[in-house]
């Protein structure tokens, strides 16, 4: 039994501990769906979802900074040199973009709120501000407070990154239970607070951890480092932009267009698919710095081996949970909302796990270019295919109700990055073993071929 937990890579230990986190984390949030159905009704439940929809855009605040620090120390401990200066320096950097989202969002809320929820008449300017504030600092804390998630990912530690994130919700769920059960008059609000808080405040707790390792740092190094980060995180943060308006433009599409019960479905359906990619997307999380420092070596024949396996795995995990979903469904309905009618129609379950097998092909070659801040192709292709996904579905939303959003992106993924990232890196690992060529050992040889295959 002990050599079997040997033969397991690292990796893989970090995925299980996150599908385990995660799997805690979808049944808390789909069991908050049923309360919150059942304490807001539909229409209140739809402003709850589109909160639940903007957290991804307060995530860009970090300036791609975490995973630029991230890559420096995978770097540094792949050729086995000290990295604590580019821990100090993204601590510090997270802290002082912190403070800067806090008054941005203070200047900022009243306009965007009344814009979002233009519909919702029955909600005041400033219950409208309030809600945006309070998903949008809460949000804020964990995107950058989150920091120590990187480090603990590039540490080879991500199970505590996987741990931390599972406790703030069961500690909503519980919080989210008592303001159904209370007599306080604006549950939308309290709900809203005991949801989005405990993951910031146990984020706050655990990046405290990192604070001491400033102290000890000199300002010319903390600077430089900064400076290091923000230059290489340029590109993951313009990345994350134009991927927040392809994958999250959806919410803010369907509330200037969509009635309270249509996006109340898309919600399901989307909560639904998007725990189960989870599943995947936390295997290449801690497959990440594995890829970095794989490559840093030059053996390009794990990099094929890791596509083949992972990539194989992940379409069968969404074609057989697409075919479960489906099969399902009535019985999910009756368990997510018994009393509020809901519909989930097999239209858009279809759709959902197309999509997201092409999401499972794309992320993984997405995952290994950016382990090496092979960020150029990015900044080409993905403008490209936003400015297609927003199009689309502004259009096809219109068209077709919920099931624009996803039939928007597949052709959007299709007509770009779903063949220009495999090419890209294909290309990159051309351009790598090109110098030695003439040198390689027949072993090296077989390896290369396995990785073109």
């Amino acid at each position: 039994m002990q050599n079997l937990t040997q033969s397991i890579p690292r990796h893989v230990w970090v995925a299980i501990s996150a599908w385990i986190s995660r799997a805690l984390v979808a049944i808390v949030s789909l069991a908050a769906i049923r309360i919150l159905l059942q304490t807001l009704g539909t229409e209140q439940y739809s402003v709850f979802a589109i909160l639940s929809g903007l957290t991804a855009w307060f995530l860009l605040f970090d300036l791609g900074g975490g995973f630029a620090a991230q890559n420096y120390i995978s770097e540094r401990r792949a050729k086995g040199e000290p990295y604590s200066d580019f821990i100090a320096a993204g601590a510090f950097l997270s802290l002082a973009l912190l403070v800067f989202a806090v008054l941005f969002l203070l200047l900022v809320a009243t306009p965007i709120a009344n814009f979002l929820f233009a519909q919702y008449v029955d909600l005041s300017s400033a219950q409208k501000r309030d809600l945006f504030l309070v998903v949008g600092l809460f949000s804020s804390v964990v995107a950058l407070a989150g920091f120590v998630n990187k480090v603990w990912y590039a540490r080879q530690l991500g199970f505590l990154a996987n741990v931390a994130p599972a406790i703030g919700p069961v500690i909503g769920f519980v919080l989210i239970k008592f303001v159904a059960a209370s007599t306080v008059s604006n549950k939308l609000y309290w709900s809203c607070v005991a949801f989005f808080a405990p993951p910031a405040i146990l984020m706050l707790i655990a990046a405290s951890t990192l604070v001491p390792s400033i102290a000890g740092q000199r300002f010319e190094t903390l600077w430089r480092n900064i400076k290091l980060i923000l230059r290489r995180g340029r590109g993951h943060w313009l990345f994350a932009v134009l991927a927040a308006i392809t994958l999250k433009i959806d919410y803010i599409v369907m509330s200037q267009t969509l009635r309270g019960s249509d996006i109340v479905s898309y919600n399901i359906a989307s909560m639904i698919f998007t725990s189960i990619f989870f599943i995947y997307a936390a295997l290449l999380a801690a497959l990440w710095p594995s890829c970095a420092e794989a490559i840093a070596r030059n053996q390009w024949h794990e990099i094929g081996g890791y596509l083949r396996r992972y990539i194989s795995l992940g379409a069968i995990l969404i074609v057989l949970s697409t075919l479960l979903i489906a099969f399902l469904r009535p019985q999910i309905l009756q368990l997510l909302s018994p009393k509020t009618p809901v519909s989930l129609g097999l239209g858009l379950i279809s759709l959902f796990g197309v999509y997201f097998v092409i999401r499972v092909w794309t992320d993984t070659f997405g995952m290994i270019l950016q382990s090496i801040s092979a960020m150029k192709i990015f900044l080409i292709a993905v403008p490209i295919e936003a400015a297609i996904a927003v199009a689309l579905q502004i259009v096809f939303v219109r068209q077709f109700g919920p099931l624009g959003i996803p039939a928007a992106l597949i052709v959007a993924y299709l007509c770009t990055v779903s063949w220009i990232m495999p090419v890209t890196l294909y290309r990159k690992h051309q351009a790598a073993i090109k110098p030695s060529a003439a040198n390689v050992s027949p072993v090296e040889a077989d390896q290369v071929t396995a990785f073109s295959s």
